[in-house]
């Protein structure tokens, strides 16, 4: 099989998923389409029900004094959602934004179309409703900084951490004998999965000086581990399942999906009063809100939302004839996670095919914190390790989920010689580098124009290669000389000439085999478009909780960091309403 087939295979899926999504089986699960006119008004306006605007949407309705309108662009989540299996299925459907990085962007070259394509859910829960469903706090480090940026020790680890608790309902039996950090009464059902064949990997980075724990948490902070996720009783636990979903006849939560939010309307006071949304019948109205306009777009269509609204930079606006309200930084200051990826050909494999359960989570996997100075309480990459027993997999991921060219995903293949394929992402926590999100056009169907402007801080290249050449010091383990586990090589001609294994080869190779982790943060930063309390300079009754808050990102999955946001912005406005 090469990589054209493996891609046809997963497109001829998604489509006959999108032909049953017509039947919309899942509808019946949610609270209703909500019956709203032009001037109908509401306490609180939500736009967007990712994570965050379903947790604020959720928490603010069972105050049972406030009426909350939730606006989503996307539709329901179809069953490929629900099933922990079948996300990949996901990519490129209408269940997705879309989006890709504009064309010039340096990691873009062995990439389809040159672009990053950067994945993001449109759909009720968001990118939880689309992503890879695992789940990690982030460190003590990442939320003290951010307390540190702000001056407010409420948002500081011991701070957050309780928050954190809350939504999280920890289901892991090995876990729960010795539980410490995580909640048990909350929301979200997490647990990890335990594969046998990780094992001999374990030894491998045991023999390189990465110890393997239970966990990785305060308490062991790096190391190597099973992955957590955010699956329970077969499903994925997305914040809509959990927190919306059981709010269906709830009559103080009126839901919109297929709805996309346009302008938020301003007084001449500079209070957000409505939101003006086109409706899934294409017919634009404007909706009221009587105490704030809550915005939980994402970093990407959030700060679109803002800059069409005459919140931003005003140079910008005023090229695009936007009377500005608010002259701010926003889309600003990008910042997401680089994976860049390694490969290894194994034994001849005695895996069986990873999609054959679409209950379970598709490949076997395993993940690791890693500091190069050891004295360190925080990392300098992650490294998630899977193990693909056959070439329908492997192609799948590398040629359609990621979108690499084909001819990389076809040479690796074809180098394993049908023996095992052993895959690391080396992901780059905390990059220097800074990006923008600019608006292609004030149409607000329009995706804005994405810059991630990856290792444009040439220190980022640096440190990045760093991490690749000190993992792959595991091809001198005693376990990969035993199965003859070697390096592949995807014979990149951009590093042609490079002595292999040299600093300049893994500089070259880093960049060629990058690609976005998707946790996208940063782009209506506390500190710089919202104060502390997430309200927007400026302006009032306009507050924003989603991961464009984020100053910096998080040195983990940006997932729970996220549900913590929301959790502390629902108490914030809870107690500034008198809602209690």
């Amino acid at each position: 099989m090469d990589a054209a087939a493996a891609v046809s295979y997963y497109k001829g899926v998604e489509q006959i998923f999108n032909l049953v999504s017509v039947l919309n089986l899942t509808a019946y699960q949610w609270p209703d389409q909500a019956c709203v006119h032009n001037g109908s008004e509401f306490d609180f306006i939500v736009i967007g029900g990712g994570s965050a605007g379903c947790i604020v949407a959720s928490r603010l309705v069972k105050t049972g004094k406030a009426s909350v309108l939730l606006i989503e662009a996307g539709p329901y989540p179809p069953l490929e959602s629900d099933l922990a299996g079948l996300y990949p299925f996901l990519k490129d459907s209408r269940y997705d934004w879309n989006f890709t990085s504009t064309e010039n962007e340096l990691i873009g070259e062995y990439h389809t179309k040159d672009v990053v394509h950067m994945s993001s859910g449109k759909m009720l829960g968001g990118s939880s409703s689309l992503g890879f469903g695992c789940y990690r706090r982030g460190y003590p480090h990442d939320y003290n900084e951010w307390a540190a940026i702000t001056n407010d020790t409420s948002w500081s680890y011991k701070s957050i951490a309780p928050l954190l608790k809350q939504n999280e309902k920890l289901v892991d039996s090995k876990l729960l004998k010795s539980n410490r950090y995580y909640g048990t009464k909350g929301n979200i059902k997490i647990g990890k999965v335990y594969y046998e064949r990780n094992h001999p990997y374990f030894d491998a980075l045991e023999e390189l000086g990465y110890d393997y724990h239970l966990d990785v948490n305060p308490d062991h902070p790096l190391g190597f581990t099973n992955l957590m996720f955010t699956i329970g009783d077969d499903v994925r636990q997305t914040p809509a399942h959990k927190f919306l979903k059981p709010l269906k006849n709830n009559k103080k939560l009126h839901l919109l999906v297929n709805t996309l939010a346009t302008k938020i309307i301003f007084d001449k006071k500079k209070t957000a009063v409505g939101v003006e949304i086109l409706t899934e019948h294409n017919e634009k109205i404007t909706v009221r809100a009587r105490k704030e306009v809550i915005v939980t777009c994402g970093s990407i269509k959030t700060p679109q939302l803002l800059m069409l609204s005459g919140i931003g930079p005003k140079e910008e606006l005023e090229d695009k004839g936007i009377d500005v309200i608010a002259n701010l930084p926003v889309g600003k200051n990008f910042q997401d996670h680089v994976n860049s990826l390694l490969f290894y050909k194994m034994t001849k494999s005695s895996l069986a095919m990873n999609l054959a359960d679409p209950h379970r989570y598709p490949y076997i996997i395993f993940d690791g914190y890693v500091a190069l100075n050891k004295s360190q309480c925080y990392p300098d990459y992650e490294t998630i390790c899977i193990h693909f027993g056959e070439s329908l997999t492997f192609l799948g991921l590398c040629a359609f989920v990621f979108s690499y060219d084909y001819k990389v995903c076809d040479a690796i293949n074809k180098a394993a010689d049908n023996k095992e394929i052993f895959m690391t992402f080396i992901t780059y926590l905390n990059p220097e580098s800074r990006g923008e999100i600019l608006l292609k056009s004030t149409d607000p169907r329009d995706n804005p124009l994405i810059i991630p402007r990856y290792y444009s801080n040439e220190t980022d290249i640096d440190k990045h290669a760093s991490y690749l050449a000190d993992f792959n010091r595991i091809v001198n383990t005693t376990y990969f000389k035993k199965v003859e586990g070697l390096f592949i090589d995807p014979q990149l001609k951009s590093c042609e000439g490079l002595k292999k294994n040299s600093m300049e080869y893994w500089k070259c190779y880093t960049i060629a085999m990058a690609d976005t982790a998707h946790y996208f943060v940063g782009t209506c930063s506390m500190g710089a478009v919202v104060n502390s309390r997430l309200q927007v300079y400026g302006v009032k009754k306009l507050r924003i909780c989603d991961a464009s808050v984020m100053p910096t990102n998080v040195r983990a999955l940006t997932e729970a960091s996220v549900m913590a946001i929301a959790r502390k912005a629902s108490n914030m406005i809870i107690k500034d309403h008198g809602l209690r």
